[in-house]
């Protein structure tokens, strides 16, 4: 489910919220989460940020699969003969 970035243009708290895209304005009328003012959100542009990143570690500043991750990459592999998955270690 994508993630979006609103701001208050009242106070220019600025916060993500997971919704789906037929639910992406809601934020847009409900009160800001640290000044509480009503009708002043508005969704920032950003890139998409999809997926989920619990299934990833931080090691040394760049993303790493973890095991578990990795380990249900080799099951896949296994039951696709010729597979061009690649596990990572």
């Amino acid at each position: 489910m994508p993630n979006y970035t609103y701001q208050c243009s009242e106070c220019s708290h600025t916060f993500d919220k997971i919704k789906t895209i037929a639910k992406y304005n809601e934020p847009l009328r409900e009160p800001c989460p640290s000044c509480l003012h009503v009708g002043y959100i508005s969704r920032l542009i950003s890139s998409p940020k999809l997926g989920d990143s619990r299934k990833l570690e931080m090691t040394k500043g760049l993303l790493k699969p973890t095991k578990e991750f990795n380990d249900i990459l080799r099951t896949i592999k296994k039951k696709n003969i010729g597979s061009t998955i690649e596990v990572r270690d």
